[in-house]
């Protein structure tokens, strides 16, 4: 083969990869811009991930551009939130861990979904019947939205299971072929979520081929009868926010003109993406940028931050269409560094030219807000060939007192880029000091300390610890330090307030010990843990803590069920008791009779199937000595578990409605003296209880309906304790009395 035919077929070759090259390109940068001309927002509920209704989500994200926001919930004692996306797809995962004795809680989870805006669209996934996602469904269909919000919730759906074909007619129901939207969008399906879930396998994907959503919540002005996720809803408004906000003048004309030569180049890049449309792009996003800079950020009411907020946001998606259609990538970096010579400001500069037509940075310039002139950081052409990359870095100093501007653009950097006979102006600023999204907290909020005696020493030094949990976004990176203050009498010891967080964990967990005096005084106290980054206190959580006696034996070792809440655990903890988890296989296989006391806590043996085998060895292990503790269940306890007949049920009481049937009852008088009056107090008004149907059984405390809220139940030379109370609950407010009970519970 001769020299020409060799040339002529790798010609050929480049051609064919250089055309497979820009269709890839294109069709990315096509959905960008999909993305960058839609304002919609869908939230999705989902139970099981098994169950996520894929093909639905990828046809809203690919068809409107809407961005999709996942949400799913899991017990926890706190309350936090960790996010994870699929790059580059508008498609974002939000896990909120909740504390379900929290009664806010659901109301603090669409506070801090809706922080920046509300969505259009809200889909729950078909939902188990108890599960507590059934609360945030109840509170959004009674939310009302914000009267001046530009964006408020226009439709709420849910999956449905078995629709009834009698009553199909009165509703609003969306059809979805979700086979169909499967194979359609399979590649980005298999590519894509594994990024959020990477077990994830598309083989095993099970569905039917019709999925049917039904519309529980029109919006203003949207009748029932609309039979599409999006019928009614304006996919883009941002000629209608332009009518609506800017007053009518030149000002509005000019903002209005340039909206629609942006929309319209950009839907025509996105109806013909090809070479010859990137100019369009381009154009657009000049437009849009000139419509941004115009807007007047001086207006400080909510409706104009808003505004702004939304605008940001499209310039952001414009600019990242924009960049991908060109093959150009931006990575400026702002970085300040404090030196003994002062605050030194370090502008990177990262361009890279992704395709193969050659870039020209033009020019690089910095202007400060408090100077009337640019500062030229570049100014002599420097080309970037294709599949290369610019990487230079330039030194300033500043003044530190510059950076606590309250201007929307405190220091600018402005960067000319030269493509073919066009131009693209990008910019990096930093914006005005922005609270981060961190929180902090005690993990448990409460702690109660074994008294003393009267010692000559000042302080009793022993192993005890704070635990302080932080939690944060996944991509926040900075400098933190954290502050204890203390009561009087409790003094915090050696510990490291300053901390550095690195992008991609979302906790972090730090001890602190502590000390107790002879000054410490009686009953509850507060203390403070406070959080701050650059000086400002970003995020604060007060916990309660006292001396409180809660002596149990020494010898007596306790083998646990931990409740969903792990409160159980924490307050094991505070005793100084011996005690460990129990598993399956302990249950199943190893000796009972090495714990003096099983403790069952709430809601804990959906964990422990082996529960359902062991009824023979829960009765030897009672007729033997042992004792068995159950703390409140809910109505699912399975009948048919213990030696005794057992159904707990829920009810709301008073002190009033409750009873002490046996006031001498050896429980509420060993080996702490238990007042009724003071134990009930919190229960002033209706309280959630998890009584109990028991029998046989020696109840000391009884409902008005006749059950148990706590009871013996005796077998040989052990017993069975059954606590409805939600004792747990009020240990966690630091109440004498039940801490006391616990003691005596586990004495008994």
């Amino acid at each position: 083969m001769n020299s020409t035919k060799i040339l002529s077929k790798t010609l050929i070759y480049l051609l064919v990869v250089f055309a497979l090259s820009s269709s890839a390109a294109f069709a990315s940068a096509k959905r960008l811009v999909n993305y960058t001309l839609s304002d919609v927002r869908v939230l999705y509920f989902y139970e099981s991930q098994e169950s996520i209704d894929w093909p639905t989500l990828f046809y809203l994200n690919r068809e409107f551009g809407c961005r999709i926001d996942l949400v799913a919930v899991e017990e926890s004692g706190f309350f936090g939130e960790s996010v994870s996306s699929i790059p580059d797809q508008e498609i974002f995962l939000h896990i909120h861990s909740i504390n379900q004795k929290d009664s806010l809680w659901a109301k603090q989870l669409l506070g801090t979904l809706f922080a920046k805006r509300e969505p259009e669209l809200i889909i729950f996934d078909k939902l188990s019947k108890e599960h507590p996602l059934h609360k945030v469904k109840s509170a959004l269909l009674n939310h009302v939205s914000t009267s001046n919000s530009l964006f408020k919730i226009e439709k709420i759906f849910e999956f449905l299971s078995e629709p009834k074909q009698d009553k199909m007619n009165k509703l609003s129901v969306v059809n979805i072929n979700r086979r169909e939207l499967f194979y359609k969008y399979q590649e980005d399906i298999e590519n894509y979520v594994p990024e959020l879930f990477p077990w994830y396998n598309s083989s095993s994907y099970q569905f039917g081929t019709l999925a049917k959503y039904k519309l529980v919540k029109p919006g203003t002005g949207i009748s029932r009868n609309q039979i599409e996720f999006l019928s009614g809803i304006d996919r883009f408004r941002l000629l209608a926010f332009l009518e609506d906000i800017i007053p009518k003048g030149p000002k509005r004309k000019i903002m209005q003109e340039k909206g629609k030569g942006f929309i319209n180049n950009f839907n025509s890049f996105k109806n013909y993406p090809s070479d010859e449309k990137i100019n369009d792009l381009i154009d657009g996003f000049r437009e849009f940028s000139f419509l941004f800079d115009q807007y007047a950020k001086s207006n400080q009411d909510s409706v104009s931050q808003e505004f702004n907020s939304y605008l940001k946001r499209i310039l952001e998606k414009a600019e990242r269409a924009t960049l991908s259609a060109v093959g150009l990538y931006w990575g400026s970096k702002i970085i300040l560094r404090d030196s003994p010579h002062g605050t030194k400001l370090k502008f990177r500069l990262e361009l890279s030219a992704n395709s193969l037509l050659k870039l020209e940075l033009k020019k690089l310039s910095f202007k400060p807000y408090w100077e009337s002139e640019e500062i030229i950081l570049e100014s002599s052409p420097i080309h970037i060939i294709p599949h290369q990359s610019l990487v230079k870095e330039y030194l300033i100093e500043i003044d530190r007192k510059w950076l606590e501007s309250n201007k929307p653009d405190s220091l600018l950097f402005i960067a000319e880029i030269g493509y073919r006979k066009n131009e693209i102006i990008l910019k990096k600023s930093i914006p005005v000091w922005e609270k981060p999204d961190l929180q902090v907290y005690f993990e448990p909020d409460f702690h109660f300390i074994a008294p003393f005696g009267s010692l000559d020493i000042d302080r009793i030094v022993s192993s005890m610890f704070l635990r302080v949990l932080i939690n944060k976004p996944a991509n926040f990176s900075d400098s933190i330090k954290l502050s204890l203050t203390t009561p009087a009498g409790m003094f915090a010891g050696s510990y490291k307030s300053d901390h550095f967080l690195e992008k991609g964990t979302t906790r972090k967990t730090i001890q602190i010990p502590f000390t107790i005096s002879n000054l410490f005084e009686k009953g509850v106290q507060l203390q403070t843990i406070s959080l701050h980054v650059d000086g400002r206190t970003v995020a604060l959580d007060t916990g309660l803590v006292r001396i409180a006696s809660a002596e149990v034996d020494q010898k007596i070792k306790v083998g646990f069920l931990p409740d969903r809440s792990g409160m159980l655990e924490d307050i094991l903890r505070m005793t100084n008791t011996g005690f460990q988890p129990l598993t399956n296989r302990t249950l199943l296989n190893y000796d009972l009779d090495a714990y003096d006391v099983i403790l069952v806590g709430t809601g804990s043996l959906t964990s422990y199937p082996a529960f359902r085998e062991i009824k023979g060895r829960l009765e030897s292990y009672l007729r033997n000595g042992g004792s068995i503790v159950i703390m409140g269940q809910k109505e699912d306890w399975i009948p048919g578990l213990l030696p005794v007949a057992l159904a707990p049920y829920k009810e709301f009481v008073t002190s009033s409605e409750i009873k002490n049937k046996i006031s001498e009852a050896i429980i509420l008088s060993k080996p702490y003296p238990i007042s009724d009056k003071n134990l009930l107090s919190g229960f002033y008004k209706k309280i959630e209880v998890r009584p109990a149907i028991i029998s046989p059984a020696e109840i000391v405390y009884v409902t008005g309906s006749g059950g148990a809220l706590l009871s013996v139940s005796h077998f040989g030379e052990g017993q069975l304790i059954y606590c409805g109370l939600p004792l747990l609950e009020m240990i966690s407010k630091l109440d004498i009395d039940a801490i006391h009970l616990f003691a005596n519970i586990l004495n008994y």
